[in-house]
């Protein structure tokens, strides 16, 4: 399984950069990268916003294509 709000915390932990609790749900988690709201609270819907929002971490994080998928896995 891949968490994205464990992904962000485990990554803001290892800059030793604090946050909020409510700075890590989807909605705020998405809008740091840019990308558009999505109808929450819906299934579908969340799996397509913290699909694309794994998508956008990778992106960022993956520069040097070193990144593997047991990096990320819980």
């Amino acid at each position: 399984m891949i968490y994205t709000l464990a992904l962000t915390k485990r990554n803001l932990d290892k800059r030793d950069v604090a946050c909020e609790p409510s700075e890590l749900g989807l909605t705020n988690l998405r809008s740091k990268f840019e990308l558009h709201e999505h109808h929450s609270h819906n299934a579908l819907n969340d799996v397509i916003a913290n699909t694309k929002l794994f998508m956008a971490q990778m992106s960022k994080a993956n520069k040097n294509d070193e990144t593997i998928l047991k990096d990320v896995l819980l």
